[in-house]
């Protein structure tokens, strides 16, 4: 089992990232057309909520609708004007706040529970990576991302017309076979 101090550290780091990603836009900045079929930063930080509040506390909450935020039910809208961006915010620290209220109970986490956590923190990398995705499709400047000891790096804007280069040394694409959170299409052939 996963210790519940360790899963505590990993969801805090992890919406930390997320919402550092996005302090340099208004919440009006966050929603719209980003072509390509990505999702809009709105919807993706109320699909992060949304998760965590089904899955982990196992609400139905109205303003996070399942027809709306659970990409098997609809694909995620690039254009999502209801709930906005203020109303999911103050709804996201509510919601973290009970999540780490209930794991931070026992000293030992429910597998169960440890493996939907482990889920909901690798959401928020994979939040990350589009919402750096839907900045550079609306010709901005991505956010300023430091790297251990390393001088800041800011992805350029683009229009899609290349990728951006980010020093961050040797990776692994796809994931290792008995990752029982990979997708089907991440595991090795």
């Amino acid at each position: 089992m996963i210790r519940s101090g360790q899963l505590v550290n990993w969801l805090v780091d992890a919406r930390t990232r997320t919402f550092e990603l996005v302090t340099e836009l208004e919440p009006r900045d966050m929603v719209g057309e980003a072509g390509l079929g990505l999702p809009s930063p709105t919807w993706l930080i109320g699909h992060l909520v949304w998760y965590l509040d089904r899955q982990i506390l196992g609400r139905d909450n109205l303003l996070l609708d399942d027809a709306v935020f659970d990409p098997a039910m609809a694909p995620p809208p690039a254009l999502l004007e209801s709930p906005t961006f203020d109303e999911i915010l103050p709804l996201s620290a509510d919601v973290q706040s009970k999540v780490l209220e209930a794991i931070m109970t026992p000293d030992e986490v429910p597998a169960e529970m440890a493996r939907q956590l482990r889920y909901a923190i690798d959401r928020e990398d994979w939040a990350g990576e589009q919402i750096v995705a839907w900045m550079q499709s609306q010709g901005r400047e991505g956010p300023l991302l430091i790297f251990d000891d390393e001088q800041p790096v800011r992805p350029a804007a683009s229009r899609v017309a290349g990728d951006v280069e980010i020093p961050a040394g040797e990776g692994m694409v796809g994931a290792p076979e008995d990752d029982e959170l990979a997708d089907p299409g991440e595991r090795p052939e």
